[in-house]
């Protein structure tokens, strides 16, 4: 994989995550949600620049931590619905 730049990544981040901050501005009313988009943009665009190669153990943690991540997202999705919708 070719190394990417820091300044291309910031640029892809900005340009990916604006509609996000866009959607933010709009759902709450507030204008200064708009900031909060390209804010998230740059922090992603950068760690994809800053990316590196992996060893086969590293890509293994990794798998472990995404699969921890995404367990610990489900269960905050369903007690956020619990919370707000049911009781």
């Amino acid at each position: 994989m070719k190394k990417m730049s820091k300044e291309k990544g910031m640029a892809l981040g900005i340009a990916i995550f604006m509609p996000f901050g866009i959607a933010m501005w709009l759902i709450t009313g507030n204008p200064g949600m708009l900031g909060v988009g390209p804010a998230v943009g740059v922090a992603v665009g950068m760690a994809f620049a800053e990316q590196k190669e992996t060893t086969a153990e590293e890509k293994r943690k990794l798998k472990i931590l995404t699969m921890a991540g995404m367990f610990a997202l489900v269960i905050g999705v369903i007690a956020f619905a619990l919370i707000f919708f049911v009781l």
